[in-house]
């Protein structure tokens, strides 16, 4: 990131909105808020810390070279994966493809946004403010969107994100940020056009974006950081592994129990423990967004037995790309639902997902996967 993209707060907004918006950061937009205690749901009891590392460290973690000598094929299908493109630089060509020349015009206020290319940066330019914001970051692996970022200074000296109210959607179209709609159609100046965040939700964003973020004061060390989420983010002790590869004890998914496995990806996609028993229920609508959360609610993960394992891995492969095929989906389901199944299924000409994992619409244009299986009315 480029150091003309840093605005002093003074540019940025009054000291009274920042601390509005700081704290109403919520789950609705690209945060994930991360517990001080990590606890196994309902009982109250700390996980292993092995369940949750973190990457965040002094040091940077073995690069992905030194996997593919022994585990070529597993980083090879990784490359197009959507953990492994969850992150782009303003100046990746990519942000300027998907970007440059998208407009919108809010009908409510007669708002217009629109994102131009100027050499190798791309601005956000609106009728609510005179001065344009530069990407500086793009988040998401635009499978449901991506959301473009400006980093700035804020009053304390730390970084902090100016999360942009236009994000961009698979249709390639940009609209309203998921979350901010109606509370931002009349703001003006900074305000309608990102919303701060503070140094420590900042932080927050990037650690669940990134293979690496240096240790650091509030400041983000964004040139050192490693994007994207890559092998030793969620392999821990690559390093022994590497130094020692015959020996090597790096950390395996299998080895974690399904409720570990399930809150392992919980960490960035949120977790049951992130929610309160209100919110944990199924007429919640946004509890779709949260798939790690609303998984473990489900009788197919609780009245799971050992010789058939459910948790995330059950249906899809981290190295790639979730399948698209309702059948494949199918298969996975019969593997415990054959005879005993109460509806009239047939694993060949029937969608299990369909009638028990519908897709919800919980945005213009987006849709979630509900991950609550269960019998709907």
């Amino acid at each position: 990131m480029c150091s003309d993209s840093r605005m002093r707060y003074a540019e940025v907004g009054t000291g009274r909105r920042w601390r509005q918006y700081a704290v109403a950061a919520s789950g609705l937009s690209i945060m994930m808020v991360c517990a001080a205690l990590i606890l196994v749901p309902g009982s109250g009891v700390p996980l292993p810390d092995h369940v949750f590392p973190l990457n965040s460290a002094q040091e940077a973690p073995v690069s992905e070279e030194n996997c593919v000598a022994c585990h070529e094929n597993h980083v090879v299908r990784f490359e197009t994966a959507p953990h492994h493109n969850t992150l782009l630089a303003g100046d990746d060509p990519l942000v300027a493809e998907l970007l440059s020349g998208k407009t919108f015009t809010d009908t409510v206020s007669g708002a217009e946004f629109q994102y131009v290319q100027r050499n190798e940066s791309v601005w956000l330019e609106s009728s609510r403010r005179s001065s344009p914001l530069r990407v500086d970051w793009v988040f998401g692996s635009g499978h449901h969107a991506r959301t473009p970022v400006t980093v700035v200074e804020n009053p304390g000296g730390g970084s902090s994100v100016l999360q942009h109210v236009m994000s961009w959607y698979p249709d390639d179209v940009i609209q309203w940020t998921l979350g901010q709609i109606e509370e931002r159609r009349d703001l003006a100046g900074i305000d309608g056009v990102a919303q701060p965040h503070t140094a420590q939700e900042s932080r927050s964003c990037f650690l669940c974006h990134t293979t690496w973020l240096p240790e650091t004061d509030d400041r983000l060390d964004l040139a050192r950081t490693i994007p994207n989420v890559t092998c030793t983010r969620c392999h821990t002790q690559a390093e022994a592994h590497v130094a020692h590869a015959e020996n090597g004890d790096i950390q395996r998914w299998s080895d974690l129990t399904p409720l570990e496995s399930v809150n392992r990806c919980g960490q960035c996609h949120r977790r049951a423990d992130h929610f309160t028993a209100d919110e944990l229920v199924t007429s919640n609508e946004l509890l779709v967004r949260f798939a790690s959360a609303s998984l473990v609610q489900t009788s197919c993960f609780v009245n799971q037995q050992p010789e058939s394992r459910f948790d995330c891995m059950t249906c899809h492969d981290p190295h790639e790309r979730a399948s698209a095929n309702p059948f494949f989906y199918n298969q996975r389901c019969s593997g415990c639902h054959q005879s005993e199944s109460s509806c009239s299924f047939s694993a060949t000409t029937d969608e299990c997902i369909s009638c028990h994992m519908p897709k919800v619409q919980i945005h213009e244009g987006l849709k979630f996967t509900d991950h609550w299986i269960r019998i709907r009315e």
